[in-house]
């Protein structure tokens, strides 16, 4: 079965996230920060990561620099939502250093399980059928394209 890794420290959140993925089939271990999560990973790895990037302890940023350390393969989605600092400041970074995905909470469960359909672990995940073929592969750290205008890239 499919393992998730679910790293956030909002309790009320991580519980309604990880009712909405077991309802889907998969194992999920929850984890408050991201301190918690590297002990977790390193006793049994998980397929899938999904991290907040702003928590109390270790931050996600660290976290995923250091997931992806110990298991470059990894596919991470990185959220966050408009706090002490904004989304907009972290997801970018995290989308740098790896993560495949990033989303900005609040979100529809139907708008993220779809937005990524081959992130998922599993063939049996809903939004495979997705006709987009939109893809989950995870950047390579610190390969950011820069556009410097029309038709222009660095």
């Amino acid at each position: 079965m499919p393992r998730i890794l679910l790293i956030d420290d909002d309790e009320l959140f991580r519980k309604m996230l990880r009712a909405t993925l077991a309802e889907l089939g998969y194992t999920v271990t929850e984890a408050r920060n991201g301190k918690e999560s590297l002990a977790l990973h390193k006793s049994n790895p998980a397929d899938l990561v999904i991290t907040d990037l702003i928590m109390p302890e270790k931050e996600g940023i660290e976290t995923i620099s250091e997931l992806l350390s110990l298991q470059p393969e990894l596919k991470i989605i990185a959220m966050s939502g408009d706090g002490r600092v904004s989304a907009k400041d972290y997801l970018p970074i995290a989308k740098w250093l790896g993560a495949a995905r990033v989303l900005t909470k609040p979100f529809a469960n139907e708008h993220w399980l779809r937005r990524s359909p081959n992130c998922w672990p599993g063939p049996e995940h809903p939004g495979r059928s997705d006709s987009r073929g939109q893809m989950c592969r995870r950047r390579q750290p610190g390969k950011l394209r820069l556009r410097t205008g029309p038709g222009v890239s660095i």
